[in-house]
């Protein structure tokens, strides 16, 4: 029942912003497309796959008659939840103070450790490799500024991009 109701709620949320969409300014003459297609396109999208999805969980729903599975979460799930959720926070709260890099630097580890990975050397060269993967395709390539952090942190950043 829990994935038909949040079905339901994601059916709601983008058909309200596929009438935004409608009446978002086309600039036809500067593109065939036009600048408003594409979100109408793929909001389109979105919503048949959520149709199919509310479709199929309803159908499941009403085989079992109505009965549905309830899950039971172990305190180990919970507290790994609860952790990663700290975690987040803390990466958002610092991010602009410490920079992309150096926040991915000690927030990965830790992630990748609470989500059950034991090979050191992997976790390792992710925390190393994934931040400057993003800080290059972000930062270099695609010109999207990326949190550099003050201070220290900001001269620490320009040495990536």
């Amino acid at each position: 029942m829990g994935s038909i109701l949040f079905s339901l709620f994601i059916l709601i949320i983008f058909i309200y912003l596929l009438s935004k969409a409608v009446h978002l300014e086309d600039l036809r003459e500067v593109d065939f497309i036009g600048s408003s297609s594409i979100p109408i396109v793929i909001i389109s999208l979105i919503i048949i796959l959520t149709l199919i999805s509310l479709i199929i969980e309803s159908v499941k729903y009403f085989k079992s008659s109505g009965k549905a599975s309830h899950l039971k979460l172990s305190k180990k799930t919970i507290s790994i939840l609860i952790s990663l959720t700290i975690i987040l926070v803390i990466f958002i709260s610092v991010l602009n103070k410490i920079g992309f890099i150096i926040s991915c630097f000690l927030m990965l580890p830790f992630l990748l450790i609470i989500l059950g990975e034991k090979n050191k050397v992997r976790i390792i060269l992710m925390a190393i490799f994934i931040p400057i993967i993003f800080s290059i395709l972000f930062g270099l390539a695609l010109n999207i500024p990326l949190p550099r952090g003050v201070s220290v942190f900001h001269d620490i950043s320009r040495i990536f991009y």
